[in-house]
């Protein structure tokens, strides 16, 4: 009924430079999206799925024109009809994150004669609305997975010293135990999420984990009280 397609974004993504997005690589590498499409309409051609979704970055809409019409008229060529549209995970599911996202909506109007409704936003959560429902770290009743990382104590400190909005980089802006905070984005930086605090208040950015990818991977404890500052969050 429903063929969900999540190609790979890396060649459509904002994190990658116009020039690298251009190479044989990653150019290959989105070709492999149209010949799965492909497949997949020769494969049930007798008996065409009622939809395909085809998610990725917000970015394919500017950066890959071409390659998304290619698409279209591909699912054109077998009777699809099509609505395409950006949406904000978080306001649909009702999460703790932002994570706004591109999505074409190909439907075989010989099988769905209705126009497919968008769906009702939700109300985005703030990160401490989920971190405060779950069992402390380390709790055994909460699994092996569920714990932090083992840093040392000198370690938590410094994290517990960054404020809201900032990153490791505001530690050397101490003096006499107060903050000269510095607005977060720096001059010439392109993924200002990376090394990001987050306040318990707000939602995350998008996944939040412990890695230092496109998330904040660490949020702010609310026992010290921090307040943010002008300036201070991004």
């Amino acid at each position: 009924d429903v063929v969900v397609v999540t190609a790979p974004c890396k060649g459509f993504s904002g994190l990658l430079s116009e020039e690298k997005s251009q190479s044989r690589r990653y150019q290959a590498l989105n070709k492999l999206t149209f010949r799965g499409v492909f497949l997949t309409m020769e494969a049930w051609k007798h008996n065409l799925p009622a939809f395909v979704l085809f998610e990725n970055v917000p970015r394919i809409a500017t950066r890959e024109q071409k390659f998304l019409r290619e698409i279209k008229g591909l699912l054109s060529a077998y009777g699809y009809v099509f609505d395409a549209a950006f949406h904000d995970c978080g306001e649909l599911g009702g999460l703790a994150q932002h994570r706004r996202r591109y999505l074409l909506v190909a439907r075989n109007p010989q099988k769905v004669t209705s126009y497919l409704y968008h769906p009702l936003k939700r109300r985005v959560r703030a990160i401490g609305e989920i971190l405060g429902e779950m069992p402390l770290p380390d709790d055994a009743d909460a699994g092996p997975l569920h714990r932090l990382p083992r840093l040392s104590w000198k370690t938590w400190v410094r994290l517990a010293l960054i404020p809201p909005g900032g990153d490791w980089r505001d530690l050397q802006n101490i003096k006499g135990g107060e903050y000269l905070i510095q607005p977060y984005m720096r001059d010439g930086e392109t993924h200002p999420n990376k090394y990001q605090v987050i306040r318990w208040d707000e939602a995350a950015p998008t996944v939040t984990d412990s890695r230092l990818g496109s998330g904040a991977p660490a949020v702010a404890d609310p026992c010290l009280g921090h307040i943010p500052r002008a300036g201070a969050m991004r």
